[in-house]
């Protein structure tokens, strides 16, 4: 919070961890499985706003919100899901995290000059609509430069990726200019209102963009267009196909691009012109060909790369020999691939620092290979293969300095953790 005690004093900004310290709450929190600790922790926030020191706390938000954005608060805006005074019930949440002691610390993020620039709207149990309604409550905020938003029902929903929203849905971003970071699950499909947005906001300013939905590729890589600063890019929407990148064309500092699960084969990446920054691509789960793989070897910067293929062949394999700079691969479901045409590709890599294998036709013949590359570090076998543990044992024993990790059903035996 640094420079913001103007709007909020110290002693309150630590109301909450004293709170928890002093009720021995701590080591819940610190100790909890991280898929139920954001449960825990509005559990914990609840109870803590029932006391003096969580009333004070609420209060000094909501001076805040007044002062930000100049409303009147709701009746109601005492909710402790309604912190920075927004009657949004749990559709708004400002961002808790951990910090150096393994503490949650329940702060909206905000700059030096104590204006908040961080939201999070999720749906909770009231529809996709409660989304759009809480970006209106919010869309006087001008400095944002982060936004996350989920539009899909909660884990409970019979058909978590059945929400439909309305194309006016993200037209509350459309004066969010500073936009930087953007992550919007849209559950089944855009159904326009993210090409709606990009018709007000060209979101020019962001850096970083995380899209996902069944359905809606086109419109989604079409809103991006403008985009032209976008360095991370990931989509995983299960209609996007190789022609849909020709929109991605003008992202010439694109850094990482993931079109995971997907009907990519890769022959689009030929659409892209940011093979001079691109160090990072991911295909899982999408059909990737041997021409592809060729499109993906053309990319000399890539250290990074994540793919699966069906039709992969020794063929289209053999072009990964060509990327010197890769220090991490992790590919699988290659069924046509065989050892000597991995062999040929793995060799030439002499800065590969990470192998991950999943689903591939051989095992212990390609031991040998693997123990001569000189730099690897982690060696991870996912899925089915013919390894056996005697062979993995043996690498672990050559290779001290590796890291080898197999949780895979072994050539006749069952799955086994061998980390």
């Amino acid at each position: 919070m640094r420079n913001a005690d103007k709007y909020i004093p110290r002693e309150q900004q630590e109301a909450f961890d004293n709170w928890l310290r002093a009720t021995g709450q701590a080591a819940r929190l610190r100790d909890v499985d991280p898929t139920s600790a954001g449960e825990l922790f509005i559990e914990l926030f609840a109870q803590f706003v029932t006391t003096a020191e969580g009333q004070a706390l609420v209060e000094c938000y909501e001076d805040q919100a007044r002062r930000q954005i100049g409303i009147e608060l709701p009746e109601n805006s005492s909710s402790p899901m309604c912190i920075g005074g927004f009657d949004i019930a749990q559709e708004v949440y400002l961002r808790s995290r951990y910090d150096e002691e393994g503490m949650y610390e329940w702060r909206p993020k905000i700059d030096n000059e104590g204006r908040i620039i961080e939201v999070v709207v999720y749906e909770g149990k009231q529809g996709a609509d409660s989304v759009t309604k809480a970006l209106r409550e919010i869309s006087g905020l001008r400095h944002i430069t982060k936004a996350v938003i989920d539009f899909t029902a909660e884990e409970d929903d019979a058909s978590p990726m059945s929400a439909s929203i309305s194309d006016d849905a993200l037209l509350p971003l459309a004066k969010w200019k500073r936009l930087e970071e953007i992550n919007i699950v849209f559950g089944l499909a855009p159904t326009g209102a993210l090409l709606r947005l990009s018709r007000a906001n060209p979101l020019s300013s962001v850096k970083r963009a995380d899209f996902r939905a069944r359905e809606g590729a086109c419109e989604i890589a079409k809103a991006m267009q403008s985009a032209t600063e976008v360095i991370e890019l990931d989509i995983r929407c299960g209609d996007t196909s190789d022609k849909d990148l020709r929109w991605l064309a003008g992202a010439v500092n694109l850094s990482s691009l993931a079109v995971d699960s997907s009907q990519l084969t890769g022959v689009g990446l030929a659409e892209l012109r940011c093979r001079d920054t691109l160090v990072s691509i991911s295909l899982s789960e999408c059909p990737v060909s041997d021409d592809g793989l060729l499109e993906i070897s053309r990319y000399g910067q890539l250290q990074r790369v994540v793919f699966s293929g069906a039709d992969i062949t020794d063929a289209g394999f053999k072009h990964i020999g060509e990327l010197k700079r890769l220090r991490k691969l992790t590919c699988g479901m290659l069924p046509r691939l065989t050892n000597q045409g991995f062999a040929t590709a793995i060799d030439q890599l002499l800065d590969l620092e990470e192998l991950v294998l999943g689903d591939v036709p051989f095992g212990d013949e390609i031991i040998p290979l693997v123990e001569r590359i000189p730099k690897l570090r982690r060696f991870s076998l996912v899925g089915f293969s013919a390894f056996t543990p005697e062979g993995v044992r043996r690498l672990q024993k050559k290779r001290p300095d590796c890291r080898i990790s197999a949780y895979h059903v072994f050539a006749g035996s069952l799955g086994k953790d061998m980390t």
